[in-house]
């Protein structure tokens, strides 16, 4: 029996974590949050830098996407967005996804600083408006949830973060994401702990990146290390308003065996001692990459923490199974019959022995608030 049926609630089966994305999306003129006002903040709903568009990865998806190199950007742009689109909406086991906004880095005095180029020592790689990600969930509202990224260093006028937090959350987003070692964001500053306030007070959860990455820009390698999070969260759990907060990766380094796992072993720790009671969790989206394999087995090998586990896919990242293959047994040719990156990563879990729990947990982590979504596009509320 399942945890919806056994609560006696149908939780929806939920993938938390999932990105979209465009080399120059133009900026929609109508709207708007009011804090992405057109031209003004960004001059695109979305970009990638120049050094991620001309990498290696960008290169990788172009062969594996088949995307000829002789297009346009415009025609480039709009088969991303198809193709992420056919992945997302064609998933046939689970209910919704999270796609994720994504904002820019800020500087510590609350300065965003835009796309980095090539030889650039700091900037942005990856930027996705909350406005852009919003007109898609409106647009497939039964399939995509709203996941909002705000900087809390952000500011516009009078206007703070957390006064960008509460339209987003009257609008339909259902978490924010964060990724500190990306775009600077250390969790005890003042102005991270009253976001993090302010999302315990209204029911927001968050996903928050640590331990290592390796697509984007790893400016602040201080900020893998979750224990700036921690220190914070056991304050706010003092005041009784912590939030739900979801460690995207489980805080698992990039690349066993030349990466230290201390801070998997820090989020772990915490998370099954001063935590366990606590809304503290971790996702375990982008494990079933080469890089990251053996983490999910890891994972799996500990029974004691999948009650803390949510699933995630990182779509578009791409799951592996041949780095699971000996344990996959009979069951990768099924798994390699899904059309869906999604349905595949979802299967490759699933049978090493997360599965259907998980993805529950995702849907109850974020119930409330998709019910709140739910009520917007009715016309309800906001």
């Amino acid at each position: 029996m399942s945890l919806a049926e056994t609560s006696g609630v149908r939780h929806m089966r939920v993938d938390a974590h999932c990105h979209i994305g465009q080399r120059h999306r133009p900026c929609q003129p109508t709207h708007r949050f009011s804090f992405e006002p057109a031209d003004q903040y960004v001059s695109y709903d979305a970009y990638l830098s120049d050094r991620i568009y001309h990498g290696i990865v960008m290169r990788l998806a172009k062969w594996i996407f088949k995307l000829d190199r002789h297009r346009s950007e415009q025609e480039i742009d709009a088969a991303i967005e198809r193709i992420l689109l056919e992945h997302i909406l064609g998933a046939t086991q689970l209910d919704r996804v999270v796609v994720l906004a994504f904002d820019q880095y800020h500087t510590h005095a609350g300065d965003a600083i835009g796309s980095r180029d090539r030889r650039g020592a700091v900037g942005t790689d990856l930027y996705v408006s909350n406005t852009y990600v919003r007109q898609l969930w409106q647009q497939y509202p039964r399939r995509i949830l709203f996941g909002a990224s705000i900087h809390p260093y952000r500011r516009m006028g009078t206007m703070t973060a957390v006064d960008m937090l509460d339209e987003v959350a009257a609008n339909g987003a259902v978490l924010v994401k964060w990724l500190p070692l990306t775009q600077n964001i250390d969790a005890e500053d003042p102005r991270a702990m009253a976001f993090l306030r302010r999302a315990g007070e209204i029911g927001m959860p968050m996903l928050i990146h640590y331990g290592g990455e390796k697509v984007l820009g790893t400016y602040h390698r201080v900020f893998e290390d979750p224990s700036g999070l921690l220190r914070t969260l056991r304050k706010l759990r003092a005041e009784d308003k912590m939030p739900t907060v979801i460690v995207a990766h489980a805080a698992t380094p990039c690349a066993w065996p030349f990466a230290s796992d201390r801070y998997f072993r820090i989020l772990t720790e915490a998370m099954l001692g001063e935590f366990a009671d606590a809304p503290l969790y971790a996702d375990v989206s982008g494990l079933a990459m080469m890089n990251r394999a053996y983490w999910l087995n890891q994972l799996v090998r500990m029974p004691q923490m999948h009650a803390k586990l949510v699933y995630g896919s990182d779509f578009p990242v791409p799951p592996m199974p041949i780095a699971f293959w000996r344990r996959l047994g009979h069951l990768r040719r099924a798994i390699m019959g899904f059309s869906s990156w999604i349905d595949r990563d979802i299967g490759l879990k699933a049978a090493l022995g997360l599965g259907e729990f998980t993805l529950l947990q995702s849907g109850r982590l974020l119930s409330k608030r998709i019910a709140v979504a739910d009520a917007c596009i009715a016309g309800k509320i906001g």
